[in-house]
């Protein structure tokens, strides 16, 4: 499932099924979900990284459990 915008809202995802392609126009804000087992395939052109516009969502932020 995949949505679009600056905050997760899942009654805004769209399902993709097996074998879609989707396309994610650069500096689009976007958020993913799996419900079960899930296989992704990513291309891009050039240097990419991930950007969390919610920082707290950055899981190399987070304290590991003690």
């Amino acid at each position: 499932m995949v949505g679009m915008g600056e905050k997760f809202d899942e009654s805004q995802m769209k399902t993709l099924p097996a074998g879609a392609f989707g396309m994610i126009p650069a500096g689009m804000h976007h958020y993913a979900k799996a419900n079960a087992e899930t296989v992704l395939q990513l291309h891009g052109i050039g240097p990419w990284r991930l950007v969390y516009v919610d920082k707290a969502d950055d899981p190399r932020k987070k304290v590991a459990a003690k």
